[in-house]
């Protein structure tokens, strides 16, 4: 009997990022999905949490720390890598305190990628 492939979530504006980081995923034998805005992954949300969140944090009407701020406000737990083009100060601070396990500065090597991911799922909160 094989493991359960962990299910992981991209979410970003950009759809070249989306399909690049989605593809890089199943190409590594996860169980991807991608959301091209933070409504439809907070509607999605009703049917099924991911095991991990990847979130890009500048996007239009509802950007990565709205989607952080609704998480902690309903306490759902989600393992979260925030990937962003613009590393601006005191973004990663805001980010941690938010609850994010790592972020990450755009374009993110593979190797520091899958790192961030299989380590926010190991020590990060879930979900019940």
């Amino acid at each position: 009997m094989s493991e359960r492939k962990a299910h992981i979530v991209v979410v970003d504006d950009d759809e070249s990022v989306r399909a690049a980081l989605t593809q890089l995923l199943e190409l590594s034998s996860y169980d991807a999905r991608s959301f091209g805005s933070a409504k439809e992954f907070l509607d999605s949300l009703a049917l099924e949490i991911p095991d991990c969140l990847v979130l890009d944090i500048f996007m239009p009407e509802l950007g990565g720390l709205d989607v952080l701020h609704y998480l902690q406000r309903t306490m759902t737990a989600i393992p979260t890598v925030v990937v962003t083009a613009q590393g601006e100060e005191g973004l990663y601070d805001r980010c941690r305190s938010a609850g994010a396990s790592a972020v990450l500065v755009k374009p993110v090597r593979s190797d520091i990628f899958f790192h961030a991911i299989e380590t926010a799922m190991r020590t990060a909160p879930r979900h019940a």
